[in-house]
């Protein structure tokens, strides 16, 4: 009797101690794999959180140096001190931000001045606003681009900026800017409403701008160095809204990007004074020096931890092994189709960024061979255009002619009536230049009043043939102004390129000259020179 009991003793401490072990094993695997489900997580929110922030970025990268190259850009930099030069580049920018979808575009001069800006209609224009304090304004002009996230101290709205210098001749003439809105990251908890995560951006100093808490917003995420108060201060980049750090201290850390922290909830709170534990991973932003920071959780999985562990006792041995071996295979299967539709996913979210860069690209290829008065193409793209064509010419045989139209007393047209009269003057003779256009020809605005055509396979014979019919065409056009109908008249100078020529620019001189002949016989009249090819 004394046996059996002490034998039932012995058995009872070793279930106890085994489902005490079995008990200890189970919390701490279930413990560990909780923590590796909020690696997961906060992987996902990593991924997540920097395609939003790259996807504007990436976006937009070429566009300050292609508006930094447009003529009208280097234009309203040049004319500054022209008031007719300053509002047709606020124009400009106004119209390039409506079309962008941008917060603002602005262009400052080179001492930072800003001159033109997208905004310029608004109470918190940017007009007359010195921005050389700020980094992406020192870096364009020391490096030719630049970028920057900063709080606005006139609209006080966070945004991305990127810039380049605007040069001229190996001579900086000034500084463009674009400025991307960087408010979608605060709506991000209410797009995936299952997820119990926080997410914030710190910049190089340790500050966090974007945050899907408020409260955490504007804190530094631990005490700031001396040297980055004196930068942040100095860049203006939180002017009024830096906070305190945010109240958080490390508990465990598992390496440089990941640590268990405890925060304090806000005084402001209704639970104040209460801490909450996270799993906070870290990871650098792509080619900036931003941190992404997610904050999981960790409460959540220690009762999980308690609850396996009491389950895995209750059922002991087999059964719990059983049950653990079922509970990974359904896990890796459905990490599988998980990790399958986020795959695919990712491929669907490239493809349509890929085609959202085509047509920007198009759009802005486009906006730079046109001219934005007339719809015609620019003197750039013809001097192009043109230059191949006349290289294809290598024999006698090969014709290609160039044509050069002038308004008759177009300056007395503008002084009269007015300059928008002129312009409508310069749309009317290019709709009557496109009527005669072949498909081959090619048509621009090559300035002021001055257009120009190129009709290859074409001799100079031919050309003033369709120089006649352009100008008969001209005169039967009569438009109204204020009552009155104004009739136009058009001289034509007509050249033929030579194929021994090195370009096309002794040809288009020819024709200038020719037009110029024209003009001092009378005008209105299609003038050619002739030369031996």
């Amino acid at each position: 009797m004394a046996i059996k009991l002490v034998t039932n003793v012995r058995n009872a401490l070793i279930v106890i101690l085994a489902m005490a072990c079995v008990g200890y094993l189970a919390y701490s695997w279930s413990h560990q794999r909780g923590i590796e489900n909020l690696r997961h997580e906060a992987d996902v929110r990593l991924s997540i959180v920097s395609a939003v922030l790259q996807g504007p970025a990436d976006k937009y990268r070429y566009l300050p140096g292609i508006i930094a190259d447009h003529p009208i850009t280097i234009k309203t930099l040049l004319g500054k001190n022209d008031p007719a030069v300053i509002e047709a580049g606020n124009a400009f920018l106004q119209q390039l931000n409506n079309d962008t979808e941008l917060a603002v575009i602005y262009l400052m001069d080179a001492t930072g001045l800003t001159i033109a800006t997208s905004n310029w209609q608004e109470k918190t224009s940017f007009l007359g606003q010195n921005y050389s304090f700020r980094p992406y304004f020192q870096d364009a002009v020391q490096d030719g681009a630049g970028k920057f996230y900063a709080m606005g101290t006139i609209s006080l709205i966070p945004g991305y900026y990127l810039s380049s210098v605007v040069e001229k001749d190996g001579e900086v003439l000034g500084v463009v800017v674009i400025k991307i809105a960087m408010d979608n990251l605060d709506n991000l908890n209410r797009a995936q409403e299952r997820s119990l995560s926080e997410v914030t951006v710190t910049d190089e100093n340790g500050i966090a701008f974007l945050s899907t808490v408020e409260d955490w917003k504007y804190r530094p995420i631990a005490t700031l160095t001396e040297e980055a108060e004196k930068k942040v201060k100095s860049t203006r980049q939180y002017e009024r809204v830096l906070k305190t750090p945010l109240p958080a201290t490390v508990e465990r850390s598992f390496g440089p990007d990941e640590r268990i922290v405890n925060v304090n909830l806000s005084d402001d709170s209704p639970n104040a004074r209460r801490q909450i534990q996270y799993l906070a991973r870290s990871g650098q932003l792509p080619g900036s020096s931003w941190m992404v920071n997610v904050f999981v959780p960790v409460k959540p999985i220690n009762l999980v931890a308690s609850r396996i562990a009491m389950l895995a006792v209750a059922m002991f041995g087999f059964l719990i092994l059983a049950f653990m071996y079922l509970m990974e295979t359904r896990s890796r299967i459905d990490e599988r189709e998980r990790s399958g539709r986020e795959l695919q996913a990712a491929h669907d979210a490239l493809e349509h960024k890929h085609k959202e860069l085509e047509t920007l690209s198009e759009e802005l290829r486009i906006v730079s061979i046109t001219d934005s008065l007339t719809g015609a193409f620019n003197r750039r793209y013809f001097l192009d255009v043109a230059g191949k064509l006349a290289n294809d010419i290598n024999n006698a045989d090969c014709a290609l002619t160039i044509m050069m139209i002038d308004v008759d007393y177009f300056k007395r047209i503008n002084d009269v009536y007015g300059h928008p009269t002129g312009d409508k003057v310069l749309q009317l003779l290019t709709v009557a230049c496109k009527d005669i256009l072949r498909t081959e020809d090619v048509f621009a605005r090559f300035g002021g009043e001055e257009f120009i055509m190129a009709f290859p396979d074409t001799d100079e014979y031919a050309a003033r043939q369709i120089g006649e019919r352009l100008r008969s065409n001209i005169m039967a056009r009569p438009f109204e102004v204020n009552g009155q109908m104004l009739s136009l008249t058009v001289s034509c100078g007509i050249s033929r390129y030579r194929f021994t020529e090195a370009g096309v620019d002794e040809t288009i001189k020819r024709a200038d000259e020719a037009l110029y002949e024209a003009k001092s016989n009378g005008r209105n009249q299609v003038v050619v020179k002739v030369v031996e090819v």
